[in-house]
């Protein structure tokens, strides 16, 4: 391996033909492309570098998980609203009635 080599990955879309091809040095995104169902179209003796094939929409890129922005899901949507459809603030905290303003 070369001295001053570095980890890259390159994806290419033909959109016409819905294909994929990912040509990577990175092990953890090659088995991430195996799990999605792409082939391997590169030889053994060719590594680190390895190209995938594969449909368009097969996989599914995402950030890190420190750089997602995080949502609080169906739990926090259940949170903002009451079943009523009222405000948690337009409900008293001592009572089940709304506030009177």
């Amino acid at each position: 391996m070369p001295k001053d080599f570095l980890y890259e990955t390159a994806i290419t879309i033909d959109h016409e033909d819905g294909l994929m091809r990912v040509d990577t040095t990175v092990t953890s995104i090659a088995t991430s492309l195996q799990r999605a169902g792409f082939t391997e179209v590169t030889k053994p003796s060719s590594r680190p570098y390895r190209r995938f094939l594969g449909q368009a929409d097969q996989i599914r890129f995402r950030k890190q998980k420190g750089q997602r922005k995080t949502t609080a899901g169906s739990f926090g949507s259940a949170m903002r609203t009451r079943p009523t459809g009222e405000k948690p603030a337009q409900i008293s905290p001592m009572s089940n009635k709304p506030v009177s303003r």
